[in-house]
């Protein structure tokens, strides 16, 4: 089988799996293992599946047919599905141009993965293991990169691994917003990118130009962006010297599965920066919003103070990076219109933010918790490799990982009224001697919102930040948990398990409900925050798409929510007190 058939087969098999887990198609058990979908244009497709306990199939791509014949275009499918994925003629063929660069992308990985082990991908660097990972579970095209033709492919995209030296900007202070954290000021931060020549180069322009240092704000930009918008959509700007182009400067970086965050490739312990990309990848457009520059590094400090002042988080060493500056400038015209298309605003900023090698000690490996559910193509899954490791056992690892892992993120929301959007980017996992020992959370620029009744809004110190979240009913935000880290990333994780490590799905889930049973206990909470409760909401993402299609927004897409599904906790809790009866 080609290369080419084989990402098809890939994409269709991951695209059954999620539609029948959206609840947008059905497919009927044919025998043992044996399924169908009957579209309605009259084609059908039967493929090979297990059913997992979320209620999402796990269908095997090579066992994919079409009218009894292989089914190899991924294209082919989704016009035969069209009218099952209501979508209509303009919307398809969008969604089509985004799967053609997905495909493209899914090419060049699944030649990078050849001949590399899960095994051998355990003594990598977390920023490493990322070049290899496949993506968004959920999304069904997760590397649209839609902007993008072959040479950005090649150039920018994690995968690559090239290195990407920066474009630098000086901008007047008073078009700035800006945001420094107490230990970070103007000259340490140029200090994460500039070595002791760089340094000297970088005067030297500003001499050459005539920029008096205190005048302006300097920010890196991705070469691209700079390429593609900037240069053309801010010359206004750059025409009046309110904007000085300063050129090339600095150390390499390489992109993270993210694309748009950055780690020093030559200084991993450096600061990681991240940078706006207008082009559409996933759900949105990966802008930086404005709104969080403001207050981003005094939130971050203020959830890394949660963590040392709490019992409970400072027992299992929950962490955080923290954001030690932010700036973004406004568009003088695009600001004036309210309601423009997002990404307009969201053109020019900067984040910089600890990277997840300045965490790690001695015998310590920081990750994404979104890689452990990694297999690769002779079907061995990181999360084994990891374990094996460890001298621990299945068991014994996991309830490490849920210990230090979820335990901390439940009770930020029960106590604090603090949701973050858990999935598996934002979601770090330190391992010691490859076992479990804390959690980091990264990324609170828009990923994290505060509860209606949060005690937090009470404190003189939060004030500023607070004006600036989003807040929601408290049950709201227990779905930024729910959704973000079991449905996104521990669905995929448990089915991993079962397939690759022979760990049944309800043996993982007792072992999450026996910990979360024992946290809760003694504790009176509104039972709408449950983690145990019988059933979840069903979070679609995929139908959105389907429906609102690619047309420009002033807001970024929100989910939808279908019919609840079975907890696999509230599972995992009935087949323990089924065993102790």
């Amino acid at each position: 089988m080609s290369d080419w058939q084989t990402v098809n087969l890939n994409l269709i098999a991951k695209s059954i799996g999620e539609l029948c887990y959206e609840q947008i198609l059905t497919a009927v058990k044919v025998s043992e293992n044996e399924y169908a979908i009957d579209l309605k244009h009259g084609d059908r497709y039967s493929f090979k599946a297990w059913m997992g306990i979320w209620d999402h199939l796990r269908v095997d791509p090579k066992s994919i047919k079409k009218k009894g014949s292989e089914a190899i275009s991924a294209g082919q499918f989704f016009i035969d599905a069209q009218v099952d994925l209501e979508m209509t003629d303009i919307i398809l063929g969008n969604f089509l141009e985004e799967m053609h660069n997905s495909l493209f992308a899914d090419l060049a990985l699944l030649a990078k993965q050849k001949g590399v082990s899960a095994d051998s991908m355990t003594n990598m660097s977390g920023e490493e293991v990322q070049a290899y990972l496949n993506g968004h579970p959920k999304i069904l095209l997760s590397k649209g990169r839609v902007g993008w033709g072959v040479r950005e492919f090649e150039n920018f995209a994690p995968e690559s691994e090239k290195g990407v030296c920066l474009y630098w900007i000086a901008v007047k202070k008073e078009l700035v917003e800006s945001s420094f954290d107490d230990q970070m000021d103007a000259r340490k931060l140029l200090s994460e990118s500039f070595d002791k020549n760089e340094m000297e180069r970088f005067y030297e322009i500003l001499k050459e130009k005539k920029i008096n240092f205190d005048d302006f704000h300097f920010m890196p930009v991705h070469p691209w962006q700079w390429n593609r918008f900037i240069n053309i959509q801010y010359h206004a700007q750059v025409v009046t010297g309110d904007i000085v182009s300063l050129g090339i400067l600095g150390d390499d970086y390489v992109p993270q599965i993210s694309i748009r965050t950055l780690s020093n490739r030559h200084h991993p312990k450096k600061l990681d920066i991240k940078l706006p990309l207008t082009i559409l990848n996933t759900s949105a457009i990966r802008g930086i919003p404005a709104r969080y520059i403001s207050v981003g590094a005094k939130l971050s400090r203020h959830i890394l103070g949660l963590c040392h002042e709490d019992e409970l988080l400072k027992k299992y060493n929950t962490d955080v990076l923290v954001e030690k500056a932010g700036m973004t400038v406004k568009h003088e015209l695009f600001s004036q219109v309210k309601e423009v298309p997002y990404r307009y605003n969201e053109f020019l900023g900067t984040v910089w933010r600890e990277s997840m090698a300045s965490k790690q000690g001695p015998g310590e490996l920081a990750i994404l918790t979104g890689s452990l559910f990694y297999q690769d193509l002779e079907g061995n899954s990181l999360i084994g490799g990891y374990i094996k490791k460890s001298g621990l056992s299945k068991q014994e690892w996991l309830k490490e990982y849920f210990t230090v892992v979820i335990l901390p993120l439940y009770h930020l929301q029960l106590k604090y009224g603090l949701g973050l959007v858990s999935h598996g980017q934002n979601i770090i996992l330190k391992m010691k001697d490859f076992r479990p020992v804390s959690v980091i959370l990264k990324d609170f620029q828009g990923d994290l919102r505060l509860a209606q009744n949060s005690v937090l809004l009470e404190r003189e110190d939060f004030k500023e930040i607070a004006a600036k979240l989003d807040k929601l009913p408290p049950n709201y935000l227990i779905h930024d948990l729910m959704t973000g880290h079991l449905v996104t990333v521990l669905r995929f994780v448990s089915e991993v398990m079962e397939e690759s490590d022979g760990l049944k799905e309800i043996e993982f889930y007792k072992i999450l409900a026996n910990i979360v049973s024992e946290y809760l206990e003694g504790k009176t909470i509104d039972p709408e925050l449950n983690f145990l409760n019988e059933s979840v909401h069903r979070v679609l993402l995929n139908k959105v798409r389907f429906k609102i299609g690619y047309g420009d927004s002033s807001e970024r897409l929100k989910p939808m929510v279908g019919k609840d599904l079975a907890s696999p906790l509230y599972l995992g809790l009935k087949h323990r007190e089924a065993i102790h009866d």
